[in-house]
This record gives C-alpha cells, structure tokens and sequence, in this order.
C-alpha cells in the first residue's frame, strides 16, 4: 500500500486442519498462491490472520503467532466464544416484524414487498455489520466505505473516511442501537489523530487555531484538501462533523471519561470555527467564507455553473449544532470562566438562520438563492437541520418543515435517491417529518433497486454506509427522541411510531435507547396501535424526566430516576 512517502507492507498466514485426523495438519505451501484443494474430508478447519506495518514492525511474526492461537482451541471454543462477544452487544436491543418469510433465501425475498420480516432483518443486519467492522483494540480502525469488506486492493474511492455524510453516516444508528460506546471506539481515536495533523492544516491553510479535516481522509489522518475536485475539496468542516456525530452520542450514553476526551476534540474544532468565520457581505451576519454544499453546484447569476458562496446552509447549521454541543459541554463538565466561553455565545447570535426562498424552499447555498445545476442531486446537504440535526420539526417549526419536504419532493421528482445511501437518507428525512406512506414507499424502493442478494448496499457498487443509514432511518420510524422544555422543565420527549408505514404489520421493538439513556419497549398491531405494555426504564442518574406519546392519546410522564423500570397497559 502506496501513501505519499509512507509505505507499508502486510504479511498473512494461513493453515488447514483436518478436524479427524491432527496429524494431516499442515501449512499452505507459499507457491499454492491462494488456492487449496482437498479431497474425501468431512470437516476442515481454515485459520487466516493478517497484518499490516501500520500495526505491527513484523507483521508475518503477528499473523502466525494469531493462526497459531487460533487452532490452539477446538472449534466448539471458538464459536462459543464468538457467540459471547457479539451477543452481548446484539442482544442488547431486539426488532421483530410480521410477517417474516425467513425461510426462503434473500434473493428471493427481496422480490416479495410483502415480506415485511425483510425490513427487521435489515436492521438487525445493519447492526451485524456495525458490530463487526468497528471494534475497540489496539490501533483501532472506523468502518471505510465498505466497512472491512473489501475484496479489492484498487477499491472504489480507495475504501477510506469520505467525511462529508458517508463516515458518519456509519455511526447514525450506534445510540439508539445501544452501541456508542464499544463501536464508535475506533471513530474516537480516529478523530483524536485527525485533531492533531489538523492543527497544521487549519494553521498553514487558513491562518486559523484548532484543527480542521476536508472531505475525506484515511487511516493515517491526513486532513488536508484530497483530489482536485472543487465540489467536494476544498470543505474544512468534515472534522468539525466528525466531531458533532460523536458528541451527540453521549446524549444517547453519558460516559464522563469519554467526554473529557471527546471534549479537547470538540473544543480544537470549535476554536477553528470561531477563527474561520467572518462578516457577511451585508454585515448582518458570521459565516464561511467560501463555503459550499457538499458535492453539488448552482446556477450562477451569469448563467454559469457555480460552486463558493458565502455561508452554505450546511456550513451555518453545523456550526451552529457544534456550537451548541460546547456550550452543553462546559456545562456538564463544569468549565468555569472558560475562554471560548463569551466568543461562543456571540458568535452562536450571529449565525444566519435557515432561509425559506420565494418558491418556499430551503436556500441551500446560505443567504444566496441559487438554482441547482442538478435538481436532484443525491446530497441534501442542507436539510442536515432536519436529519441528524434537530433544527426542523414539523410541530417546534412548522414553517420549516413544510420548506424541507418542498425540498425533498423536489428532489425526488428529478430523480433523487438513485444512490442507496442517499435512499437510506431520505428515509430519515421523511420519517422527522413523520411521513409513514413516503417512508415505507422509500424502504420499499431501497431494498428492490439498491439492495444486492446478500443485502449489502448498492451504490452502485457496494457502500456499507447505506445498510448503516438505513438501519437508523428503520428506527426513526418506529421512535423518536428530543430533549426540550415543557413548563420551563427540561424533559426528553419521545415519541413512539412517530411515522411507522401501514405496511409494516405487527412488530415488537425491545429495549432501544433514546436521549438521556431512557430504554424503551413496546409492541404494535397491524392497523399500527400500540399493544400489550410499553415498558420504560432509567439507565442515567442524573436523566431528565421523559414524556412519552403514542397512537390512540396514548400519553405518559415519568421521572427519571437510575435503575427505575416503569410498565404501562396500552
């Protein structure tokens, strides 16, 4: 493998062991070169490791000694062993649907729109696939754009950290799967590193203190501009979102040491933001400059195809959102007399807010009112407030709302979501909009134009980020959550099948977490009632009361209060 002037090599071992019979065991021979035949044996037993030097000085010296500790123990351990690692994370939330044709293969499956046990395979799929690409240890790694199932040493867009939705994208369902902390792990050490080569970046590119990364990156970190592809290039924020997606997983699952870590991340990038922002022409407000909306372009004024502006509506609400997570964060922490703490607070009152155009739009490039080039392009950058910020509400902001779904029927009716991670993505936009028909109708079109028979994602080709964006949007259907004030208390409002298509039968939904770490419980009927009980338990000492919503006025508050389980009849 090539980087600039770094190069690493990699070493694998490889062994066949015939289970009757220990006396054939045997190494592959090296000429072999990948292939093994064997005749007349009833059970074989491969052991493959590899390594690279981005780990290990001696990585052969590494995979052997791992194949050899491999087939030290007998099989029956090492499925027993494999099965107590990965239930214990799997098992810690459940979804099932009705029906489930799980007897028939998934090629099949996926041509019945009826089969509506598909929709919780996926999910749970989704959490299989997280659960194995990102994992704790030693120099840990984020799941790439194929998560680690690349088969290809040229893969497609080199199987790095595209930053500008598709890594973090990744993460969408890791809170309320109840995954944050052991998978997003490696994520945290990622942007630890990219932090640190951001401090030159963001100091020899833009004059700036903090640390910046641009649109893509790569086990090394580097945070500098990649490629020459203005549309996508030169975008100094892909840091900055890293950096938010983690911070709001510790409102799913409050862990105070990884807060303090995440803490020095989140405050370099928040003092880059400070330094890069600057007047409006108009002067009225803080913005970027130049800025754009991640991959897409407009029409100029001239009639030319346009890239920079001032302030892109992406730009401002991430700003904003990270903004915000500081101030929560000096808070929680008890930061007192910080120093940033005063240039935050003016900056967040000079932030533009989200606009509406005369055609009742959201402006996506900021305060300018340009047309798209491509009126269907797979990025909505701009309705981040809606999905996974939580600035547009169809109820706290009706306005904004109606503008999003403008948006996105605009986008749909030019050929939008012909991406299936931009397909996963709408799915989350319409189910914040609680629009049950659109999600199950974009559900349905993701797993019959961009699902492959293995139900990994389709790009085309092949992008994990898509499973991932899917697996939260099926959540979003079924239940959502918001920390806001009722009567000048600060509760979690949570609201249950908030926009579960009519399709989707019966199911039952255990133990998924929402904000402040409340885990929630509940069944539904075919005409999408709650059933049986819905039961509601406290994981945080410190969480804020909970008021939860439901079909049919079903309505309940309840007071937070670690380790308290509450039960109600529906």
């Amino acid at each position: 493998m090539l980087h600039c002037h770094m190069i690493h090599h990699f070493g694998a071992e490889q062994q066949l062991v015939l289970l009757e019979g220990v006396e054939s065991t045997a190494k592959i021979p090296q000429e072999v070169k990948n292939k093994a035949h064997a005749d007349f044996v009833p059970d074989l037993r491969i052991a493959i490791a590899a390594q690279t030097t981005f780990r290990h000085e001696r990585p052969e010296k590494v995979a052997s000694d791992q194949v050899d500790q491999a087939l030290s123990r007998t099989w029956q351990d090492v499925v027993k062993r494999h099965r107590a690692d990965y239930h214990k994370l799997f098992n810690r939330m459940s979804l099932k649907m009705h029906p489930d044709a799980f007897h028939l293969p998934t090629n099949e499956r996926l041509l019945n729109n009826r089969d509506i046990g598909l929709v919780a395979l996926y999910h749970n799929y989704g959490r299989y696939l997280l659960i194995s690409s990102s994992r704790d240890g030693y120099k840990p790694l984020p799941a790439t754009l194929q998560g680690i199932w690349n088969p290809s040493f040229a893969p497609p867009w080199g199987s790095k950290f595209t930053i500008n939705i598709n890594t973090q994208m990744n993460y969408w369902p890791a809170g309320p799967c109840n995954l944050s902390h052991e998978c997003t792990l490696p994520l945290v050490d990622l942007v630890e590193r990219l932090s640190i080569r951001g401090l030159h970046t963001a100091r020899d590119m833009y004059s700036c203190r903090g640390w910046c990364a641009h649109h893509n990156t790569d086990i090394w970190a580097d945070t500098s501009p990649q490629d020459r592809w203005m549309p996508a290039t030169l975008w100094p924020l892909g840091g900055l979102w890293l950096s938010i997606t983690l911070m709001d997983g510790l409102r799913y699952d409050y862990d105070k040491d990884l807060h303090d870590r995440l803490f020095r991340v989140h405050e370099g990038a928040v003092q880059f933001v400070l330094d890069f922002l600057i007047p409006s022409k108009c002067g009225s407000f803080l913005v970027t400059n130049p800025s754009l909306s991640p991959e897409n372009t407009f029409i100029s004024e001239a009639g030319t195809k346009g890239i920079f502006c001032e302030g892109s509506t992406m730009d401002m609400t991430l700003i904003r959102q990270a903004l915000e997570q500081f101030t929560w964060s000096l808070e929680r922490l008890s930061k007192i007399d910080h120093p940033l703490e005063q240039p935050v607070k003016d900056a967040l009152a000079r932030l533009p807010p989200l606009t509406i155009n005369e055609k009742g739009l959201i402006q996506e490039w900021g305060i300018n009112d340009y047309v798209e080039d491509e009126p269907g392009h797979r990025h909505v950058s701009h309705l981040y407030g809606l999905y996974p910020g939580g600035f547009i509400h169809p109820i706290h902001t009706p306005d904004l709302a109606v503008a999003a779904k403008k948006v996105l029927e605009r986008r749909l009716a030019n050929g939008g979501g012909h991406t299936g991670w931009s397909r996963a993505w709408l799915l989350n936009f319409f189910a914040r909009l609680r629009d049950a028909k659109v999600c199950g109708d974009n559900m349905d079109l993701l797993l019959s134009n961009s699902t492959l028979p293995n139900l990994l994602d389709s790009h085309p080709p092949f992008q994990s980020y898509g499973n991932f964006g899917a697996c939260a949007g099926i959540i979003e259907c079924l239940v959502q959550s918001a920390e806001t004030e009722i009567d000048g208390l600060n509760v979690v409002c949570v609201s249950l099948l908030p926009a579960c298509p009519a399709q989707w039968g019966e199911g039952r939904l255990q133990k998924v977490r929402v904000k402040q770490g409340w885990l929630i419980s509940f069944q539904w009927g075919s005409k999408g009632h709650l059933v049986g009980v819905v039961e509601v338990f406290c994981t945080m000492a410190d969480a804020d009361d909970v008021y939860i919503r439901g079909p049919d006025q079903f309505e309940q508050q309840v007071k937070g209060e670690a380790g308290r389980q509450y039960i109600f009849k529906v």
